[in-house]
């Protein structure tokens, strides 16, 4: 043949070629696009039983490049969707998928690509508010029921996201923004949905999924307070959720706040240097807002609790520590969460008074076990039990310890500790500014006490060992000065030493009647004077009593 005809049938030979694209080109842009835009909006529309929508302006197939593109795409929820029901929303302006397996997809029905890419990206979750039972489990709308009358599998190498318009919304008739974050970045790899991960339950597999955030926000339900995370880290598939710092906020000063919440109410502050979920479910975290973990592991952190008893007290009974857990409205399962070298200050404004006093707990460390809200597990797992060591205004070495029982949701617990020697002029930035009292000299030798507390009132027995104890009384509409002579008539009163030097240590009862106004740690406290003021001398029944209504 020659050289002529040669190159005759080679140039007939790819004008047919480009021909046959050209047209296959022009098949997939009049046919294709459109028959891709009928199966997405029928089929989820179909197989979500009309709870979710796609919205979808134009796609298009590049044979050459072997890409799909959607335009002004989204996946959004209906208004049939249940309110307390998870929900998940995805708009873009417009999606990419690159490096399609054409082979694949004829021979094998499985969408196989290089890549998945968004452009300008807004994710929405609505969280659940409901555990859902195992029926619900089973009408779940899953990725492969939607796609499973067209493909068989979706394979993609590599889906990445950045600085998306990321949402949580809470549950609820009109749904609150709870967390929101632009600086972020979403990353799966091995994408894998089919019959498989249908029949696991899951919408998707992937070797790698994370997810990081650079800052985020979080806002509580009455606007009191703002929650900042940075460099919030989860991986779906390490089971890991961290956050490099927490900043507890509230949007109000000191001296506003009570006004602002409407009644006397403890105003939290919160420094954590980092917080490490491990063995966690992420998924359920970011879908229903659950926390199902192993462990928490909590670094450093610095809370200042400010309570100003100016403000009228609400006579409302409250609740107890299990009813508190078993109300949170979603579920919690915590195994062991660990606290570090962190700190603890309450300050307690009196009455009347401008300048608060003041206790603290340095240098605490400890552990909670047991934290669970699923009633199912609570015969297997039924006490909350918390353990904690810290020096007491920096000075005495304070071992506390807690049981709840969870089988219960009343007033029901026990307590125990001990407390090492310290001088009790320490106790001083609390008692001048609250009970008008300073002690002048004293030093602590041992306590240790025990009691259980109920409904009703609690019960125990209290060891407070001291010597030299001498104390002045002080005038508060004379700025602090001391009372001579009502403060001489106190310290003969009073007993300076327990032991005193020719007996044995007195052991005094713990009985405290409950007031039902404030919570376990106000009853711990009350309790805990009922023990220490017979110790020294003091009638403790009158006195706790005119205490409990301020």
């Amino acid at each position: 043949m020659s050289l002529k005809k040669i190159a005759r049938f080679l140039i007939i030979t790819v004008v047919v070629i480009f021909l046959l694209v050209f047209l296959l080109q022009v098949f997939a842009g009049l046919y294709l696009n459109d028959k891709i835009k009928h199966i997405l909006q029928e089929r989820v529309v179909e197989e979500t039983h009309g709870k979710y929508a796609v919205t979808l302006e134009a796609s298009s197939v590049n044979i050459f490049g072997r890409s799909l593109t959607l335009k002004k795409v989204g996946f959004v929820p209906v208004k049939q969707r249940a309110v307390n029901e998870a929900a998940f929303c995805l708009i873009a302006d417009e999606i990419k998928l690159s490096g399609i397996n054409a082979f694949s997809f004829l021979a094998d029905r499985c969408l196989c690509a290089r890549k998945l890419s968004f452009t300008n990206p807004v994710i929405v979750l609505f969280q659940e508010n409901e555990i859902p039972n195992k029926d619900s489990l089973n009408e779940r709308v899953t990725l492969f029921k939607v796609i499973s009358k067209e493909l068989d599998e979706i394979s993609i190498d590599n889906i990445q996201t950045k600085n998306a318009l990321f949402k949580i919304y809470g549950h609820g008739d009109k749904p609150t923004e709870v967390l929101s974050s632009n600086e972020n970045e979403i990353e799966l790899k091995t994408f894998l949905v089919n019959e498989n991960t249908d029949r696991q339950k899951r919408n998707f597999t992937a070797k790698r999924f994370i997810i990081r955030m650079k800052s985020c926000v979080y806002r509580t339900p009455g606007g009191l307070y703002t929650l900042k995370g940075k460099n919030l880290y989860a991986s779906y598939f390490d089971s890991l959720l961290t956050i490099d710092s927490l900043d507890l906020q509230p949007n109000f000063k000191k001296e506003d706040f009570g006004e602002k919440a409407g009644k006397q109410v403890s105003r939290v502050k919160l420094k954590a240097t980092s917080i490490r979920f491990h063995s966690m479910n992420v998924g359920l975290f970011f879908e229903k807002n659950w926390f199902i973990a192993n462990g928490l592991e909590i670094g450093q952190f610095d809370l200042n609790v400010h309570r100003d008893k100016n403000m009228e007290l609400e006579k409302i009974r409250k609740p107890s520590l299990q009813r508190i857990i078993f109300n949170i409205p979603f579920k919690i399962k915590l195994d062991t969460i660990r606290i570090k070298h962190s700190e603890i200050v309450y300050e307690h404004l009196a009455e009347g008074n401008k300048e608060p006093g003041i206790i603290s707990f340095n240098e605490l460390s400890g552990t909670v076990t047991g934290m669970n809200n699923d009633t199912s597990l609570l015969a297997k797992n039924g006490d909350l039990k918390i353990k904690a060591d810290a020096l007491f205004m920096n000075k005495g070495k304070l071992h506390a310890f807690y049981n709840f029982p969870l089988t219960t949701s009343k007033e029901v617990f026990f307590c125990s500790g001990t407390l090492s020697a310290m001088p009790l002029s320490a106790v001083n930035q609390m008692l001048e500014k609250t009970a008008n009292a300073s002690i002048r000299k004293g030093q602590l030798d041992l306590v240790s006490f025990s009691f259980r507390a109920n409904e009703s009132h609690s019960k125990g027995k209290m060891k407070f060992m001291y010597h030299d104890l001498k104390m002045d009384l002080l005038d508060k509409d004379n700025k602090g000065e001391k009372k001579r002579f009502a403060s001489f008539m106190a310290n003969v009163l009073i007993k300076n030493s327990n032991p005193e030097k020719k007996g044995e240590a007195r052991i005094t009862d713990i009985y405290y009647e409950r007031y039902p106004y404030k919570f376990f740690l106000y009853y711990t406290w009350k309790s805990l004077q009922s023990g220490i003021m017979p110790a020294v001398g003091v009638n403790s029944e009158t006195m706790l009593k005119k205490s409990d209504n301020k």
